[in-house]
């Protein structure tokens, strides 16, 4: 195709394009050799690819320019820099994933949408630096974790909700973003700071091997915590309304802040169990759960 003035003004270019095209062109040229000049905008390429007609010799080479290397093209949109990937919209830097959309440096993901920096992930969600984790939404610095929402730095952890610097724990909740802070293996936590090996605590600080906000010893703190996994074996708090999956564009998740129904869904046995523990006290538990149902005697 000659690529002329008239050509671009006929099909409602953008007034940029058309003085940069004005500029550098004014007697038209070749559309082949305007997509192997360096000079022209990433953002021309993909107009001239959604509006003109152009032939599989210049497409070939607008998917050469923009580096997409890939088995379905067609799937790919405004993207640059995508490998063995299909359905990415408007990123770059995508290697081996599918569903990606507004997002870059993605490698061997699924289901990103509007992040940054996400490596063996799935469902991952207006979130920055995540690596091997799933369910993640609002959140900066997450690794080897689950159903992560509002958070900073987390690893290894699952559940977590408004927590920061949190490590090898599960069940961590908090009312504002980093009301949490400085959590280890400790689980079924509410509004709490450094803590270490403590169970059902709410409201505390500068503790370990806590249970029910009272001390407990380091061999019934591994008994108890042995027995919450097998009964729960990680379920997810209901954190959002629903996780969005393969839907184009992708859909980001609803948060669910009624801390009523995020403990909603926790099984009966569950319920059971917990009254049995020492130090059982119903008031910390419902200030972590707010299921005043559930923890009456």
């Amino acid at each position: 195709m000659y690529l002329t003035l008239d050509i671009l003004k006929k099909n409602n270019a953008c007034g940029q394009g058309v003085d940069w095209f004005s500029q550098n062109y004014p007697d038209g040229a070749e559309l082949i050799d305007v997509i192997h000049d360096k000079r022209v905008a990433t953002e021309f390429l993909h107009w001239g690819y959604q509006h003109l007609s152009i032939n599989e010799t210049e497409y070939q080479a607008y998917l050469e320019r923009l580096q997409i290397e890939v088995e379905k093209p067609w799937t790919i949109y405004e993207g640059r820099i995508v490998k063995n990937s299909e359905y990415v919209s408007k990123s770059e830097r995508v290697d081996n994933s599918s569903f990606v959309f507004g997002s870059r440096q993605i490698k061997d993901s699924h289901n990103i949408n509007h992040s940054k920096m996400a490596e063996h992930s799935e469902m991952i969600y207006n979130s920055f630096l995540i690596d091997n984790s799933k369910r993640v939404l609002d959140s900066k610095n997450i690794t080897d974790s689950v159903n992560v929402i509002c958070s900073d730095f987390v690893v290894g952890s699952y559940s977590v909700f408004n927590g920061s610097m949190i490590t090898d724990s599960g069940y961590v909740n908090g009312f504002a973003r980093g009301s949490s802070r400085d959590i280890t293996e400790s689980f079924f936590i509410m509004s709490c700071k450094n803590l270490k090996h403590c169970l059902f605590c709410e409201g505390i600080s500068d503790k370990e091997y806590h249970l029910f906000n009272k001390p407990i010893t380091p061999k019934l703190y591994e008994v108890i915590s042995k027995q919450l996994w097998d009964i729960l074996e990680g379920q997810d708090l209901t954190f959002t309304k629903e996780w969005p999956e393969k839907t184009i564009p992708l859909d980001t998740p609803r948060v669910q802040r009624n801390l009523i129904k995020q403990y909603k869904g926790l099984p009966d046995e569950f319920w059971d169990w917990v009254k049995t523990l020492p130090n059982y006290d119903p008031t910390v538990l419902y200030g972590i759960t707010f299921q005043s149902d559930k923890i009456s005697d």
